[in-house]
C-alpha cells in the first residue's frame, strides 16, 4: 500500500538534517536531527495533509516508484550521516549536495505530471532547495 506521508515525512526529515548539517556541521548532531525528524513528521497532520494532496495530483504507480526513489536517497544521505562511519566533512557536504539534487528531481517530476508544484510545503521546499523558478504549465 502506498503511503504518501512516507514522502513528505522523509523530506521533511531531509530537509531539517540539510538545515542541521549547514549550521553545525556536526555529523552526530545531524543525525539525531534526521531520526528524531523523520518519526515526528510521519506521525504529524503535515505528512498526511501534505500526502493526501500529493496522492490527488500522483497516480499511485508513479507515487510508488516516487516513495521508492525518495526512501533510497534518504536512506544512503542517512548512511553517511552515521558518526560511527567517521566520514570527513567534504564527504557528507558531497552527500548532501546528491540528497538535494534527488529530492529536487522528484519535486520536478511531480510540476511535470501536475503542471505545477502545488502550494504548502512541497512548494516551498522547491523554492528553498532546488532554487530554480518553475513555469507552471497550467
Amino acid at each position: 500500500m502506498i503511503e504518501p506521508s512516507i514522502i513528505i515525512a522523509a523530506f521533511s526529515a531531509a530537509m531539517q538534517t540539510i538545515q542541521t548539517w549547514f549550521a553545525a556541521r556536526d555529523a552526530r548532531k545531524a543525525s539525531k536531527k534526521a531520526n528524531s525528524a523523520y518519526k515526528r513528521t510521519h506521525e504529524a497532520k503535515l505528512a498526511v495533509t501534505e500526502g493526501t494532496r500529493l496522492s490527488r495530483i500522483v497516480p499511485d504507480d508513479v507515487l510508488q516508484a516516487m516513495e521508492q526513489r525518495v526512501m533510497n536517497c534518504w536512506q544512503r544521505y542517512r548512511d553517511v550521516m552515521d558518526p560511527n562511519q567517521g566520514r570527513m566533512p567534504g564527504e557528507i557536504d558531497e552527500a548532501t549536495e546528491a540528497l538535494k539534487r534527488c529530492l529536487c528531481e522528484e519535486l520536478r517530476r511531480i510540476n511535470d505530471l501536475n503542471g505545477s508544484i502545488p502550494s504548502g510545503k512541497l512548494r516551498k521546499w522547491w523554492e528553498t532547495y532546488c532554487g530554480e523558478e518553475l513555469k507552471d504549465s497550467r
